[in-house]
């Protein structure tokens, strides 16, 4: 299940690199048509072979390797201005599904003015990062709500790793921040090691085995994997905070800000 997600996602990145090659294509053309128009005129006055017109043209983007350079940047900035409209009317379409915790864990305040969703894997070391200061901020903001989708994206072990954590919290739901926090700390994520943790902590190991098979746990990953994919989030760590998609991991500081940000244009 994993590896055909993984298939789809190199499908879509191919997809997406041929459309920005297209697009540059199309600018540089567009940049040099009066250039080739003026030229073919008089390659046709003097009887110019396809050949000696390539030449010309060649001379010309060499002489004016700015123009590539400049067709790519903006190709790039229009398909990611096009990728960022489309992720704001997605999640705003989909706010409740996003914020829902009836099946993703959380930790915080229930009923917190802001909103923190993050989408994560937990062999990805931004990700690790991130966790310490998701931590602290819930920790000093009691007004902070952390909602949890479990986003696997780098191999089987992601997978596996997600999939205990999910279990956990259907076993319990109030241990799985403790078993999340521990999970996020092995530097090495693999089977035996998720194990040993589940033994560690004191949880029935038999009926841990036994919930990781559960049809719902897979019904989670997929309904994350599908939204994700509908907000544009291609990698982890990925937020949404109050409706808005932040890729990459913030800082504490840049965390605070943005939080005070969002609760200053509240109170307007």
């Amino acid at each position: 299940m994993y590896r055909s997600y993984n298939n789809r996602s190199r499908n879509r990145s191919s997809k997406g690199m041929m459309i920005i090659l297209a697009l540059t294509l199309g600018v540089v053309i567009y940049s040099v048509k009066s250039f080739f128009f003026d030229e073919m005129a008089i390659a046709s006055g003097n009887n110019m072979n396809k050949e000696q017109i390539e030449l010309i043209v060649k001379e010309y983007l060499q002489n004016n390797p700015e123009l590539i350079a400049d067709s790519l940047k903006a190709a790039h900035e229009k398909t990611m201005k096009e990728s960022e409209e489309k992720a704001k009317v997605a999640i705003s379409s989909r706010k409740k599904e996003i914020e829902s915790t009836k099946t993703s864990p959380f930790e915080g305040k229930n009923d917190a003015d802001v909103v923190i969703v993050e989408f994560f894997d937990y062999r990805c070391g931004y990700c690790k990062t991130a966790n310490k200061t998701v931590n602290q901020l819930v920790a000093e903001d009691k007004n902070l709500k952390v909602i949890f989708k479990q986003y696997p994206i780098l191999g089987e072990d992601s997978y596996l790793a997600a999939k205990s954590a999910l279990a956990i919290f259907e076993m319990d739901a109030k241990k799985y921040v403790t078993f999340h926090n521990k999970l996020m700390e092995i530097k090495q994520i693999n089977k035996e090691s998720i194990n040993n943790l589940v033994k560690e902590l004191g949880f029935d190991f038999a009926m841990f085995e036994q919930t990781m098979t559960k049809k719902s746990i897979e019904e989670e990953l997929t309904r994350i994997r599908d939204l994700a994919k509908d907000v544009n989030i291609n990698g982890t760590p990925a937020f949404i905070i109050n409706g808005e998609l932040i890729p990459g991991a913030l800082d504490l500081d840049n965390f605070k800000a943005k939080i005070a940000e969002i609760r200053k244009n509240k109170s307007k």
